[in-house]
């Protein structure tokens, strides 16, 4: 048995903590390394770290770690469990918060639900709750402004946001990265409100005279506006999956004589898909989650949308202009809810598959 140092003692037998035949041992400088250990990475002098690789290779994968016990326990364990409790009290109460939402809503539309087939509500082409021959329940209309919305979103968010992460990550300068990230992300802080303004006073008059209609409140002024709260959001994570893939990769590739272009396109980019899907992902549930911006200008028609250039009327502007106008308890009011439950699970499947993919490409 051999004294190491005062916080730890080296035993070559078959100890009770059982390590791999070769350590992985963290040369920190030139006179530090850091050791694993059952406590977590601790520091040792450059012989001591050699002499435990080398007492680890002679053990044969029987090298064993003691620890000294603290002088007082007692409170250090009593905080240990009191935090572990606390954290543990805070990770259940974001689940118990999950589900609280999910049944509240089920609960308030359980009346449409049960009183309008399901099919007739999901696949019905009109929407009219306050007609006075026929009450029309059809969400399609309003899932359809949702889709065409979202779909335009991702096409200009995808692009600048992906585009973004390659420059700051691969190409841009250390100086140039610490200016332009912070200004990309405080593009995120914008109010929607503010960017409706804009779109509202300057987008639409322009969309018009471009393509000479009469109104430029549509799916493509809506879509514009919700691409820019995306950019952010795609930027962000897609650089960090970027940042994540190892230089050993782009340095075997240059080595093949690849250019640096054809490296980020064809080596960095394609291992970190999964990480740039899941910020795909992630900019879709914020484009379907959206309100303030397409209750603004996405020009709030309930016809079924042709093209970019008609006016919409998404789920989430439909919700907030329709809930102030009903009564509680009501079949219009409990509808609501329903388009509700609809967008929590259209935006929950989103955020799992994001988790998939997220987890997938750290892995």
């Amino acid at each position: 048995m051999a004294q190491l140092s005062n916080a730890i003692t080296l035993r070559a037998d078959t100890g009770w903590v059982r390590l791999p035949q070769y350590l992985l041992i963290d040369f920190m400088s030139e006179r530090e390394a850091r050791v694993p250990s059952p406590v977590g990475p601790l520091p040792f002098s450059i012989p001591a770290a050699q002499a435990i690789a080398s007492a680890a290779e002679q053990s044969q994968g029987k090298l064993g770690f003691l620890v000294p016990r603290s002088p007082n326990p007692g409170p250090s364990r009593f905080g240990d469990t009191l935090m572990r409790l606390v954290f543990q009290g805070i990770a259940w109460m974001t689940v118990a918060l999950l589900v609280g939402i999910f049944l509240f809503l089920l609960i308030n539309s359980y009346r449409f639900l049960s009183t309008v087939p399901f099919m007739d509500f999901l696949f019905g082409k009109s929407w009219n709750p306050v007609s006075v021959v026929e009450l029309q329940w059809g969400v399609m209309p309003l899932l359809a402004g949702t889709v065409l919305v979202s779909i335009a979103t991702l096409a200009i968010g995808v692009p600048f946001g992906l585009g973004l992460a390659v420059y700051l990550s691969r190409v841009a300068s250390k100086r140039t990265r610490e200016i332009l990230k912070p200004i990309i992300e405080m593009i995120a802080g914008i109010p929607s409100v503010v960017l409706g303004l804009l779109g509202l006073l300057y987008l639409a008059p322009f969309i018009a005279d471009t393509f000479h209609i009469s109104n430029g409140l549509n799916a493509l002024n809506a879509a514009i506006l919700v691409g820019i709260t995306t950019v952010p959001t795609i930027a962000s994570l897609s650089e960090d999956a970027i940042t994540s893939i190892s230089e050993s990769m782009v340095e075997a590739s240059l080595a093949l004589g690849a250019t640096h272009w054809t490296s980020i396109w064809r080596v960095v980019i394609p291992a970190a898909r999964s990480g740039i899907a899941g910020a795909v992902m992630l900019g879709l549930g914020r484009a379907i989650g959206e309100t303030m911006i397409v209750l603004m200008v996405a020009g709030n028609s309930l016809e079924f949308p042709h093209s970019l250039l008609d006016p919409v009327r998404p789920m989430t502007a439909t919700i907030a202009i329709e809930v102030r106008e009903v009564v509680v308890g009501d079949l219009h009011w409990s509808a609501l809810f329903a388009i509700g439950l609809l967008l929590f699970l259209i935006t929950f499947a989103i955020n799992s598959i994001t988790d998939l993919l997220l987890h997938r490409s750290r892995s």
